[in-house]
């Protein structure tokens, strides 16, 4: 009798469902979310981010031991400042991180020479070392400002988170602890004064920002300015001293001012849009504004350019101490002046000339004794029987910046095209 020493065609399937059975078991074990593979790589990864925080945890402990600055790793934080132009922040879901805080980012260069693979933030005196997740926030003046060098006040737009409603602490707070809003209403705000979605307000009544900077302003006295205005102007109020002549006009806009040295005195430093020009003034040898004359008062230069009521404009108002020129006052006696050149959405535009002989006198009187900017309002001087006023401006400003230094054609050109991309890219 033969006997069959083969397999049969069902335990060959059998066998065959077997095989894919532990086959499956087996890719399932190794290639899952659970399998061999992934678990290996989650402990390459885990060991890689334990390694990595032990090395940042390290360089705390350096760092309390010896107190030397160069332990610290990463980019030092702060909150938003606007005379602090390298002000950056991280925010994730849970905290934001600034003053106090280090950001090591993903390819910084670690001190046992390798590559971080993640993102921290370290505090150095708290000795707190954490891992960001991938959500987090980075903010900074760079995402809407080119130039940074010399720059000393930046109120912008950009900086202000987008939310329904600000109150005048939380403003205060968002641009930085040396600012002051002052007579801003709470009841006004968006409608006539502060933050809403068309730029940062100002009623035109009576309400301005000062900015305390430490920044010294030598760079101001020794190589001139550069004034950067995007909004709307729509007039002034005069608010006199006696209060017999307070009166609203059409016809200018405070935009900025160096604040004076002391109450009574006119504001040695403005910069103003009018109907027909745009004007710098400075103070002179007297405490006297004039267009009359270049010798004994003040100086004021005018650049015959329309600033229209309710119209947008953007512009910016370089003085440039390198560069000389002669011009001829309204009294057409002739001097040399310094350039003053006017800027319309980022290219150059006409311009005047600013009296020398009155900037020096201006730079003898207040080199290293001012240090308060003011926005909105400028304090006047009015001759015959009008006395001191302020003059509030009435505005919406989309962004303004003071540099002390002249900027360039091509940098007043990159900082235009700069913003024109964050508005494009936020809207």
């Amino acid at each position: 009798m033969l006997k069959n020493k083969g397999i049969t065609l069902i335990a060959l399937v059998v066998t065959i469902v077997v095989l894919l059975i532990l086959a499956s078991v087996t890719l399932s074990m190794v290639l899952s979310n659970d399998g061999i593979f992934n678990m290996a790589k989650k402990a390459v990864k885990s060991y890689d981010t334990a390694s990595e925080k032990e090395t940042l945890s390290i360089s705390v402990l350096n760092y309390n031991i010896t107190n030397n600055e160069t332990d610290k790793l990463g980019e030092k934080l702060s909150k938003k400042d606007v005379s602090n132009p390298n002000w950056h922040m991280i925010k994730d879901e849970e905290n934001t991180y600034a003053d106090g805080w280090y950001f090591v980012e993903q390819g910084y260069d670690l001190p046992n020479g390798s590559k971080a693979k993640n993102n921290w933030v370290i505090n150095y005196e708290t000795g707190e070392v954490k891992q960001l997740n991938e959500k987090y926030a980075s903010m900074s003046l760079g995402d809407s400002v080119a130039v940074k060098d010399g720059l000393v006040l930046n109120i912008d737009t950009a900086m202000m988170d987008k939310k329904e409603k600000w109150t005048t602490d939380e403003i205060e707070k968002a641009l930085g602890d040396n600012v002051t809003l002052h007579n801003f209403d709470e009841q006004d705000l968006e409608t006539k004064s502060g933050f809403n979605s068309e730029g940062f307000l100002f009623d035109g009544e009576n309400d301005y920002i000062s900015i305390k900077s430490n920044t010294a302003l030598n760079d101001l006295y020794n190589n001139g300015f550069t004034f950067e205005f995007s909004g709307i102007c729509n007039g002034s109020f005069l608010d006199f001293d006696d209060d017999n002549n307070d009166r609203s006009t059409q016809s200018g806009c405070s935009l900025f001012s160096i604040e004076a040295l002391n109450e009574g005195e006119q504001s040695p430093l403005v910069v103003c849009g009018v109907s027909s020009y745009i004007l710098a003034k400075i103070t002179g040898k007297n405490d006297i504004y004039s267009e009359w004359s270049h010798n004994t008062y003040g100086m004021n230069t005018n650049i015959p350019y329309s600033v229209k009521q309710g119209e947008p404009i953007t512009f910016s108002l370089v003085l440039n101490l390198s560069e000389t020129g002669d011009a001829t006052d309204v009294k057409k006696e002739n001097y040399t002046g310094y350039k003053l050149s006017l800027y319309i959405d980022g290219k150059e535009k006409i311009s005047s000339y600013l009296n020398i002989g009155q900037w020096a006198a201006f730079k003898e009187k207040y080199m290293g004794k001012t240090d308060t900017f003011d926005l909105g309002v400028y304090r006047n001087y009015f001759s015959g029987d009008k006395d001191n006023a302020y003059q509030y401006g009435k505005m919406s400003l989309k962004n303004l910046r003071f540099y002390t230094r002249p900027l360039s054609t091509e940098e007043i050109k990159l900082n235009y095209d700069t913003r024109l991309a964050y508005d494009e890219d936020n809207n």
